[in-house]
């Protein structure tokens, strides 16, 4: 590295590095002021200044520099900061300054410009807080030294040999003072142009990576979330070691007969086509505000609720309204598809669940995404799989949330591989369609819900032959020999009072208001220990429980969904409590 490209990095160098170069050119400064002087006293035989006084100081302070600047070296070698020294160097310097101004008379020679001279040179070249010490260590000393003056403890310039004005209109006068002064502000001058062409060039490089960062930004947001990529370009973005645990809203798109078309069209204009598709329904999950996790084919994962967080409501609300945005841009979107030459309609199919799912950076060290895994995201992706062409099929946890914004209509239990218990899914209705009887397997009835008011038909709930249910206010649930009044929480067995406590019972109420559904265990920790964080064994001893004051030990009544949560299965027969009032005929 040249010393220019050397000089241009000055502004960034350590404060010991700045010193050193101070004190090797004032090193040089002092040097070359001593062998001018005694230039100057070899060749004049009367003169009204005391040279070999005036030699004898700057020998000194060349001493003195030379010792410093030799303290600070090993600070610059290392690239330490090397703070100290500069306090050091300002504490050495200062005596030796208003020591020459001494020597020429204090307050009556233009050397006195020395003063202001060091001070900028000091705050430019090192920091501020130096430049202030500097500035008053040099006051300090100027006013000992003038006090002593002016009560005659020191001679007023001890150089001059002769104490009138005439007699400095002398070419040595003249020429000592000019040089002084000379090389002093020369310095400063060198110094101030190379910090003011450094920061130029500093200017200059900032703004290359001002652009550079832009583009870089621009990249990606291309492979990454714009939300998440706003959140990494501003610094608030904190990478954690563990992902962590949040209830998400999780959206799975596919493309219905992908393979199929890609047989159909030539590889250039399958990309094209998918490109195009790919890049309206990622701007869609955008304007939604869903974090795109990843793109694998035709496929899409999209999920709500990191890493920006509303309610969960919200994020199942704005998953459902993206997902029929997309239904409806893939619909105008079939033009475009017939001039690639692909004759079977473009379709697509949108599977939506909520529940909780790891939430963070996942991979090796060296590259990392952002996204959400766990069972519910699989369930997400299997209801996908299970939809109709141009359909939305939502879990009920889902639904749950977002059945009174949107219309939807029981569609069907699915079957899910690997689970006790088949997973129960509705299907959106667009807006303004009345919605209609899908088809099922096996028909589905309503959750009960206590913010629905509504007469059960017959048969639609377990082993509701006829029964009305009234909801909407308290209730009392019958089933096997026991009896639960959900108002007051009190459990009877074979007509005698259960003492149990309050965590086991609330756990019974929701199993009941959802019978027939399999409950997960997320579900039933947020309805009854919302807010808390519990281990794995807390829901299981309460179900536990259950089952030990039902008598329930072959699972008739309680039916454990392995992997997912339970399920209510014994039949039940529901009545208003004493306080309930039921629904006008």
């Amino acid at each position: 590295m040249g010393l220019g490209e050397r000089l241009g990095g000055f502004i960034r160098w350590p404060t010991s590095r700045k010193l050193a170069l101070l004190g090797s050119v004032g090193v040089f400064a002092s040097l070359l002021a001593t062998v001018v002087n005694a230039a100057l006293f070899s060749t004049v035989s009367t003169t009204t200044m005391n040279l070999p006084l005036l030699n004898h100081y700057m020998s000194i302070w060349l001493v003195a520099q030379v010792l410093i600047t030799a303290a600070v070296i090993p600070a610059a070698r290392a690239g330490r900061e090397g703070k100290w020294a500069a306090c050091l160097f300002v504490m050495v310097q200062s005596p030796f300054i208003v020591g020459l101004l001494h020597l020429f008379g204090t307050m009556g020679n233009p050397l006195v410009a020395i003063y202001p001279a060091i001070i900028i040179l000091w705050t430019l070249v090192l920091d501020e807080w130096i430049g202030l010490f500097g500035f008053c260590n040099l006051v300090g000393w100027m006013i000992a030294v003038g006090l002593l003056e002016a009560t005659h403890r020191l001679p007023y310039a001890p150089l001059l040999l002769e104490r009138t004005i005439d007699a400095q209109n002398d070419p040595v006068w003249f020429t000592a003072v000019f040089f002084h002064i000379l090389v002093l502000l020369g310095f400063c001058v060198s110094l101030c142009v190379l910090f003011q062409r450094t920061r130029r060039s500093q200017e200059m490089r900032l703004g290359l990576a001002y652009d550079a960062l832009e583009r870089a930004n621009r990249l990606i947001r291309r492979y990454v979330p714009p939300h998440l990529a706003d959140q990494i370009s501003t610094g608030l973005y904190v990478e954690t070691a563990k992902p962590e645990r949040r209830k998400l809203t999780i959206t799975f798109t596919g493309v219905e007969c992908f393979a199929i078309a890609a047989e159909e069209l030539e590889a250039e204009d399958l990309a094209s086509m998918l490109s195009e598709y790919l890049s309206e329904m990622v701007a869609i999950a955008d304007r939604h505000g869903g974090t795109v996790s990843h793109v694998a084919g035709d496929g899409i994962m999209t999920f709500f609720g990191a890493p920006n967080v509303t309610s969960d409501r919200d994020h199942a609300l704005r998953a459902v309204r993206m997902a029929m945005e997309m239904q409806d841009r893939v619909g105008a979107m079939q033009d475009m598809w017939k001039r690639y030459g692909l004759d079977r309609p473009f379709r697509i199919r949108v599977g939506i669940n909520t529940g909780y799912a790891s939430v963070g950076d996942f991979g090796s060290e060296g590259r990392k995404f952002f996204s959400g895994i766990g069972l519910q995201t699989n369930l997400a992706e299997r209801i996908q799989a299970g939809c109709g062409p141009g359909k939305v099929l939502i879990s009920h946890t889902t639904w749950a949330l977002v059945h009174d914004e949107v219309g939807c209509t029981s569609h069907m239990e699915m079957p899910l591989n690997g689970a006790g218990q088949p997973l129960r899914v509705y299907e959106l209705v667009p807006d303004g369609a009345a919605p209609a009887t899908a088809p099922s397997t096996a028909p589905l009835p309503e959750p009960i819900t206590p913010e629905t008011v509504q007469q059960a038909p017959p048969a639609s709930r377990p082993g509701g032959s006829g029964n009305r249910i009234y909801i909407g206010a308290t209730r009392i649930w019958t089933f096997e020999n026991a009896r639960f009044d959900e108002g007051s929480l009190e459990l009877s067995v074979a007509d005698e009072l259960v003492v149990l406590e309050r965590k086991p019972l609330e756990v019974l109420r929701y199993l009941l208001r959802h019978a027939g559904d399999v409950v997960t265990k997320d579900e039933l920790s947020e309805a009854v220990w919302s807010g808390r964080i519990l281990s794995d064994t807390v829901i299981a001893k309460c179900v536990s429980r259950l089952r030990e004051a039902l008598r329930d030990d072959d699972q008739r009544i309680i039916k454990t969904a392995h992997g997912y949560g339970y399920r209510f299965v014994a039949e039940i027969k529901i009545g208003p409590s004493k306080s309930a009032t039921p629904p006008a005929r």
